[in-house]
């Protein structure tokens, strides 16, 4: 709640600034992602393109169906990494 308040400039406290700044940002990419789901979701979190994310798209592969939601990849590679 705090960091929201700095965001909308209802709170002011001082050495915030980058803090709020990766917020904005963080904040602007989950809505980008909130309306993905399936391959599109998995491609925007995990590049084909690079090599630190084949070990997750070969869970998220695991997955029946092409609509699959966050919440059901979030499981997947859960139980998938432990």
């Amino acid at each position: 709640m705090a960091l929201k308040r700095l965001a909308f400039s209802d709170l002011s406290l001082s050495y915030t600034r980058e803090l709020v700044m990766n917020y904005q940002a963080l904040q602007q990419k989950l809505m980008e992602l909130q309306d993905l789901v399936g391959e599109g979701l998995v491609d925007a979190l995990f590049p084909a393109s690079e090599q630190w994310a084949d070990t997750f798209r070969s869970l998220a592969a695991t997955i029946n169906g092409d609509d699959f939601d966050a919440e059901t990849l979030r499981e997947v590679l859960r139980t998938g990494i432990t």
